[in-house]
This record gives structure tokens, sequence and C-alpha cells, in this order.
């Protein structure tokens, strides 16, 4: 039950924000079916699997083969494997980030940077608002910037 409407919620997610960008972006589709997993899997256990994770990168490469594609996962590996490197985000984090670098790709730069940028921030206000303590799983932010930049 629970699978299926992660489904349905990716789907209307999908075709309330990233329809308009479908010609453009194919791959904000596999984006959209895998969401609310990995924001399911984030919360209760801290952990993004590889298993997703990783194919969702390479579909995302698939459905948008050029250069700025590759620069971008790069780009974003070396930026947020800094952090990770710094003890400030998990490897799982870093790996879902680069499987979000190719659709944003595929809509400009601005999205590429934007996205992790708004995930930050939306972290920030969560962990002000909130007071929380600890650990936070920071994939779910992820993909709200993810989803707020398109």
């Amino acid at each position: 039950m629970l699978d299926r409407a992660a489904l349905l919620l990716g789907a209307l997610v999908l075709l309330l924000i990233g329809a308009p960008h479908l010609g453009r972006a194919p791959g904000l589709v596999p984006v959209a079916l895998v969401s609310v997993p990995l924001v399911l899997a984030d919360v209760r256990g801290h952990r993004l699997p590889n298993a997703v994770t990783l194919p969702l990168l390479v579909v995302g490469a698939v459905l948008a083969p050029t250069a700025g594609t590759l620069l971008a996962v790069l780009a974003t590996v070396l930026c947020l494997g800094v952090l990770h490197a710094a003890g400030g985000l998990g490897l799982g984090d870093v790996k879902l980030q680069a499987a979000l670098a190719p659709p944003l790709a595929a809509l400009g730069p601005e999205q590429v940077v934007a996205a992790p940028a708004v995930g930050f921030a939306v972290a920030g206000l969560w962990v002000l608002v909130l007071r929380a303590r600890g650990r936070v799983a920071f994939g779910p932010f992820l993909l709200t910037g993810f989803w707020l930049v398109l």
C-alpha cells in the first residue's frame, strides 16, 4: 500500500511541478518515482540506498548525455564531497545530489547550483524553527530544493 501511495505522490509532484519541463529534462520522471521512497528511507533510517541513488544517476546521465551533465555531476561530487569530508554531510547525500544533477543540468547550470543551495536553506530554517538537535536526515531537503528550483 505504501509503495503505491509513494508512487502516486511522486506522479502528482511530477504532474504539478515537473510537467512543463519534461521536454527538456525527461530525467525528472525517475526522480519523481523515487523521491517519496528516498525521503521515507532517509527519515526512518538515515540511509539513502545505493540501490536507488546509483541507478538514478545512470538513468539521468543516459537521458541527458551532454558535457554539461558530466560537468554538473563532477562539480556536485566535488563541492558536496568537501562537506562530506569535513563531516557535515553523509555520503548518501552526496550521491543523491549527484544523481539529481543530470536533470538539473538539462534545465541549466543555475538549477544545478540553486537546488542544493535551496535545500541547505530549507534545512537551516527547519533546524532553527524546530530547534532540532543531533542528526537530521538531509536527503528530504535536497529533494525539496530539487523540486523547488524547477
